[in-house]
C-alpha cells in the first residue's frame, strides 16, 4: 500500500519524468514473489510479442528471418532465442538507426542516450519514456530491498556530467537525495562532502564501487567514519577488499547491484545476500561461452540480455560485455527470480600474457586483497606488443621492499612471461566516466 504522501511524491515524479511509475511499482511488488511458472509465462508472452513486432517493423530482423527461412512463431520461450544472433555494440553501430530502430516510432517518445564508454566501446541508442518509467520503478523496488522506504533520506556518490535546475529540484524535494559528484571527489573536497553526508543522515547510500572505496580510504586517513544503515554499490565490480573497507568505514550493510546504461538496473541482492535477483519480468538473461553456446547454471560465461519491452530499438540477445555466473540456488527470501551468483566484471577486464595465458582482473583483486594492510589501491596496465606489466600501487605506511618483492613474486607464479614493473603513486585517478579502471591495456 502506498501512503498518500508518497503517492503525491510519485505522482510528482511521474510529472517531472514524463513517464509512469506507480503502476509499474505496484506490479513489481507483486511479481517479485510469483512462482517460477508465473514468471516464465510473463517472459514467454512478452517475448512472442517482441519477436513478432521486430520481425515486421525492424529491418535487421525482417531480413534475418527471411534470409534464414525462419518464422517468428518458432521463438516461443527463452530457450528458442538461440535461433537468433548474439548482438554486439559493433552490429548496433553498423545498423543504427535505419536497420535497428523502428522508424515509425513516435519521435516525441524516443529518448536518445549513449553509454559512457568505460568499456572502451561507447555507442548511441534509443529508449522510450515507458522504459524510463520501468527503470525508475525498479530502482525504487531495489531501494526497498535494501531497507529504504520511498521518501526516506538518500545520499548518492555518482558521476554527474551536468545537472539542470529541474533535476536539482527533483533530487532535493522528490527523492530527498543529497548528490555528491564522484568526478569532484578528492582530498580537497572530502571534508565538505563528509560533513554534508553526516548532516543528511541518509537511510541509504548509493555509490559507484570505486567512489565509495575512495571515500573510505579518506575516512581511514583522517580517522573518521559514518553510520549509514544500507549502501547500494553499483557501476563497477565489487571486490572483497573494497567491500570490507566500505563496510567498516560507513558502518553499513552492503547491497551489490548490477545494471548498465542501456537498461538501468537489472539485478540486486536482497537482505539474504545470497545472490543478485534478476528482474525477470523485464529481462531474459543467458550465460554463454566464447562460441555463444549456453553454459550450465553455476558456470562462468558472457552475459547476454534480452530486454522484453523495448520495441522502438529492440535489444534481443545483446552482449553486454560482462562476465557472470547464474546461481544454482533458490533464495530463502521467497523470491523465485533467478540470481547472479557472481559478476566478475567486463569482458575487457582481462589480459593475455606473452605466453598466451588469459588472466582476469579478479586474479589481481585476490592478490591485492591479501596485501590490503600494505596497499590501499592498485591498477594493472598492460602495454600492447610488450612483455611489460605495470602495477601501480597506492601504498600504506606499512609498505616495504619485502612487500614489493612479494607482489612481483605472486604475479610471476601465475605467469613468468611478464616483466613486472611496480610504480608507487599517490592515487588511482578515475576515467572520464567517473569510474576507476583497475585493469587497462594501452
Amino acid at each position: 500500500m502506498i501512503s498518500l504522501k508518497n503517492k503525491i511524491r510519485l505522482k510528482t515524479q511521474e510529472y517531472f519524468g514524463n513517464y509512469e511509475v506507480i503502476d509499474f511499482l505496484k506490479n513489481y511488488r507483486k511479481s517479485q514473489f510469483f512462482t517460477k511458472n508465473q514468471i516464465l509465462k510473463i517472459q514467454c508472452e512478452k517475448l512472442q510479442k517482441l519477436i513478432n513486432y521486430s520481425a515486421k517493423n525492424i529491418r535487421f530482423y525482417s531480413k534475418y528471418f527471411k534470409d534464414n527461412n525462419l518464422k517468428p512463431s518458432v521463438i516461443k520461450k527463452p530457450e528458442d532465442l538461440n535461433k537468433l544472433p548474439v548482438m554486439t555494440k559493433q552490429i548496433y553501430r553498423k545498423n543504427f538507426p535505419q536497420n535497428i530502430v523502428d522508424l515509425k516510432s513516435n519521435k516525441k517518445d524516443l529518448i536518445l542516450n549513449n553509454t559512457s564508454g568505460s568499456s572502451g566501446t561507447p555507442f548511441t541508442f534509443y529508449q522510450t519514456r515507458r522504459l524510463r518509467g520501468q527503470a525508475a520503478a525498479r530502482l525504487i523496488l531495489f531501494y526497498e530491498w535494501a531497507g529504504r522506504k520511498y521518501g526516506q533520506s538518500l545520499a548518492r556518490i555518482w558521476g554527474i556530467v551536468n545537472s539542470d535546475f529541474k533535476i536539482k529540484l527533483f533530487n532535493k524535494y522528490i527523492e530527498n537525495a543529497l548528490v555528491i559528484n564522484a568526478f569532484n571527489l578528492s582530498e580537497k573536497t572530502f571534508s565538505d562532502f563528509f560533513i554534508k553526508i553526516k548532516n543528511k543522515k541518509p537511510r541509504l547510500l548509493e555509490a559507484y564501487t570505486s567512489a565509495a572505496y575512495a571515500f573510505s580510504i579518506l575516512m581511514e586517513k583522517y580517522n573518521l567514519s559514518l553510520k549509514i544503515p544500507s549502501t547500494i554499490i553499483s557501476g563497477e565490480t565489487l571486490y572483497d577488499f573494497q567491500k570490507d573497507m566500505i563496510k567498516d568505514y560507513f558502518n553499513t550493510e552492503i547491497f551489490n547491484r548490477y545494471g548498465c546504461r542501456e537498461f538501468g538496473n537489472i539485478a540486486q541482492e536482497c537482505q539474504e545476500h545470497d545472490g543478485l535477483h534478476i528482474c525477470e519480468e523485464d529481462f531474459i538473461i543467458e550465460i554463454v561461452d566464447d562460441n555463444n553456446q549456453l553454459v550450465k547454471n553455476g558456470e562462468k560465461g558472457k552475459i547476454i540480455v534480452t530486454s522484453l519491452d523495448n520495441y522502438s530499438m529492440p535489444f534481443i540477445r545483446y552482449q553486454i560485455d560482462d562476465i557472470g555466473i547464474i546461481s544454482t540456488k533458490n533464495c530463502t527470501c521467497g523470491r523465485n527470480l533467478r540470481m547472479f551468483e557472481f559478476i566478475e566484471g567486463r569482458v575487457t577486464d582481462v589480459i593475455y600474457s606473452p605466453a598466451g595465458k588469459h588472466i582476469s582482473l579478479y586474479f589481481f583483486a585476490l592478490i591485492f586483497q591479501g596485501l590490503s594492510d600494505f596497499i590501499k589501491e592498485f591498477q594493472v596496465i598492460q602495454k600492447k606488443d610488450s612483455d611489460e606489466l605495470l602495477l601501480k600501487v597506492v601504498p600504506t605506511k606499512n609498505y616495504s621492499n619485502a612487500i614489493n618483492s612479494k607482489l612481483i613474486n605472486q604475479v610471476m607464479k601465475m605467469d613468468d612471461s611478464f616483466r613486472i614493473v611496480v610504480e608507487k603513486v599517490d592515487e588511482i585517478k578515475p576515467e572520464s566516466s567517473g569510474k576507476k579502471k583497475y585493469l587497462k591495456v594501452l
